[in-house]
């Protein structure tokens, strides 16, 4: 812990802690001194990555909770006392977590840090986030217009681009050493040499635990939220690579060779173990900003240079030390892939 962060007296609360994100989240406000409470629809469940000594040494306490439920999240904010909040955006919310937010701001929270997407450009209410097809960013940019709505005294969305854990999507052809890709660019340590006129989706590939450390420590330390400018925070992961490029690396680390073949658009939302809207939406996303690499264009694709840059600096800055490079994560939660 650096000079210029003490050592937090906050009260958080962590909605999703089965999650990486939140399970870092909590971790994050924990180390840095804060009192940490895990919300959850079942305190009895098993949390992915944390055994019983480090919670009871973290000191985090469980509660009942369920981010749907306004009238549960009064009693949990009561019962901790807590004033600050990670919250996750829910995608079949039918009013954006509009009641959810209202909740939390009567029940006396006055932060939350809310988890939305860099597929969210601009001002939430953009146009372009509400587009027909586009039904990620218009999620998530219409859970940060209602939480700006319900009146919460002050916010953060943070907006991180691909997690390395949607890696996942491709589990079952990684086990079997047959992966079909869409737009997943030739690869190789020379980069992206594609034919003309074949797209390539270039990813940023950021860690969750990162994602969350920088959730976590904007809860602890007031300062740092106050350092920061506005109410949207993106995030992007250090290296930006290419589908096929995460394949290879994964293919050294499970120590068996992984044969890449090229789909179409509708063939991966048919074969996508994502829902079909969420698929198709992904699909839109990649569709809108990938194309042929072109040798000295840098303000291509989904990461112009200068909103990478910015981007990439934020996580560094708040995380407070260097992200995590796809390969290291990938070896770290090499289990996953068993």
């Amino acid at each position: 812990m650096s000079a210029y962060e003490p050592k937090s007296n906050e009260k958080v609360i962590i909605f999703g802690p089965t999650g990486a994100v939140g399970r870092a989240a909590a971790f994050a406000a924990s180390n840095a001194g804060a009192k940490v409470y895990l919300a959850m629809r079942d305190p009895s469940k098993a949390i992915p990555g944390l055994n019983q000594n480090d919670e009871q040494t973290a000191g985090l306490t469980r509660l009942r909770a369920d981010l749907t439920d306004p009238t549960s999240l009064k009693q949990a904010i009561a019962e901790s006392g807590a004033t600050r909040a990670y919250v996750y955006t829910i995608f079949n919310s039918i009013d954006s977590m509009r009641s959810s937010f209202d909740a939390l701001k009567e029940a006396g929270v006055k932060f939350v840090v809310l988890l939305s997407s860099h597929s969210v450009k601009g001002y939430a209410r953009d146009a372009v986030n509400h587009e027909e097809m586009n039904f990620i960013p218009h999620v998530h940019a219409s859970a940060e217009i209602a939480l700006e709505e319900s009146g919460i005294e002050d916010f953060v969305a943070v907006r991180p681009a691909f997690f390395n854990s949607n890696i996942m999507w491709w589990k079952e052809g990684i086990k079997k050493g047959e992966v079909q890709l869409l737009w997943g660019g030739k690869g190789g340590n020379e980069g992206e040499k594609e034919r003309e006129g074949e797209k390539v989706v270039m990813l940023d590939w950021i860690a969750p635990e990162d994602i969350g450390t920088v959730c976590g420590r904007l809860l602890a330390y007031p300062e740092l939220r106050q350092s920061h400018k506005g109410k949207v925070m993106y995030l992007n992961g250090p290296k930006l690579l290419s589908l096929r490029q995460g394949l290879e690396i994964v293919a050294k680390i499970v120590n068996h060779p992984i044969h890449i073949t090229s789909i179409s658009a509708e063939d991966f939302i048919n074969s996508s173990i994502l829902p079909r809207p969420v698929a198709e939406a992904v699909v839109q996303g990649w569709k809108e900003n990938s194309g042929p690499s072109v040798e000295g264009q840098e303000e291509r694709g989904m990461y112009p240079k200068s909103e990478y840059g910015e981007a990439v600096g934020n996580l560094r800055r708040y995380l407070g030390k260097e992200p995590m490079q796809f390969e290291e994560w990938a070896q770290k939660n090499n289990y996953l892939f068993d």
